[in-house]
């Protein structure tokens, strides 16, 4: 008789996190490790917003098997200032590296008011939430950012010639969490895929073709197009920004010296900002303060009654509770290469080792 396999789709997020733990520390990652890894990709699942979420997990577990990102990193400290502090990555997944960051960035915090810290020699990190989001739950607002390789015009160019570099905040709230997470491309590399998978058009301001024209079709800016930076020069001077903060004071690798540089992993770079909100006032004060605020830009007339005004955060909190009442809904494919992981790394319906019948 087959042996019963996680049931991926409608199961809770606690349960999805469970399973990721066993299947990244089956693929030879330490448990203390692991658990930062699988919150990310929880965390990153929990805001439905249909990529850079547990649909790229069995990516992460291919590279660890393969050895193209380190299983058992050294992620250390290479300079230690006062409220500032530089980490070498040492070729990790880019969400252990970006965690343990933040992690060095809440101690400066507490020790100073504010804390920032920058890591090398990291990957692709999914997306700035979980980390902006973890300073929020230690009642902090966090700042976090990563560079990538080469994805973007300058908006002058058609070359690829900087990454669409994402960052993202979070802070404390009245009624939810405020999260704000984007890449400073009109849209990133996973939101062009989407599009292009449903058939859907894109507006020409989102990207290039091969030619260096403006076009409306996704494929065409995958195929060797080129997206383009969100309002022109100001997606491009945060992304000129991000870069700065992560590469140029981490001293890692800048702009196209990720593909030239590369060893193992990526060679990204990411940043993270804390700041203690109990140094300026109590956090109960604060979150009133936000809920003031939300209340206050919500009063204004709508152009369209259908089309609320949403304040960053608030969409993704609506989504993580509707999860919460009905579970994770993934695509079929996914779910296929998950089991198909669970199989090969014998993690049974509990994110335990299956049960072998005699």
């Amino acid at each position: 008789m087959a042996e019963d396999r996680p049931v991926f789709s409608g199961m809770s997020l606690s349960h999805l996190e469970r399973v990721l733990v066993r299947l990244l520390v089956g693929i030879g990652m330490r448990q203390k490790d692991a658990r930062p890894v699988a919150w990310a990709y929880t965390v990153m699942t929990g805001r439905a917003i249909g990529h850079h979420d547990v649909s790229g997990f069995p990516g992460l577990l291919s590279r660890l098997e393969k050895g193209t990102l380190a299983a058992r990193p050294n992620i250390r400290v290479v300079k230690d200032s006062a409220a500032v502090a530089v980490l070498d990555g040492d070729g990790a997944p880019g969400p252990l590296a970006a965690y343990r960051t933040m992690e060095c960035a809440l101690r400066k915090a507490r020790s100073y008011g504010v804390g920032f810290a920058c890591v090398r020699n990291s990957s692709h990190f999914l997306g700035a939430a979980p980390y902006a989001l973890l300073a929020a739950q230690h009642g902090m607002i966090g700042i976090a950012a990563s560079n990538t390789i080469p994805t973007m015009g300058t908006g002058a160019s058609a070359d690829r010639a900087i990454g669409n570099n994402p960052w993202g905040f979070s802070a404390p709230g009245e009624n939810f969490p405020f999260l704000f997470d984007i890449c400073n491309a009109y849209a990133s590399y996973g939101k062009l895929h989407q599009y292009a998978a449903a058939g859907w058009k894109i507006p020409d301001c989102w990207g290039l073709d091969r030619r260096g024209k403006p076009t409306t079709d996704p494929k065409e800016v995958l195929d060797k197009g080129v997206p383009l930076p969100v309002a022109g020069h100001k997606g491009f001077g945060i992304s000129v920004l991000v870069e700065l903060l992560t590469a140029a004071l981490s001293g890692g690798a800048l702009t196209d010296e990720i593909l030239e540089n590369s060893r193992r992993g990526d060679n990204f770079s990411q940043a993270a900002l804390a700041l203690d909100i109990r140094r300026f006032l109590p956090v109960r004060r604060f979150r009133l303060k936000a809920g003031e605020m939300e209340r206050r830009l919500k009063a204004h007339p709508l152009l369209d009654e259908d089309n609320p005004t949403l304040l960053p955060g608030e969409r993704s909190f609506r989504a993580l509770q509707r999860i919460k009442e009905q579970g994770v809904a993934l695509s079929e494919s996914t779910v296929i290469r998950l089991n198909e992981w669970c199989r090969k790394l014998n993690i049974g319906p509990e994110g335990c080792p299956a049960r072998k019948e005699r």
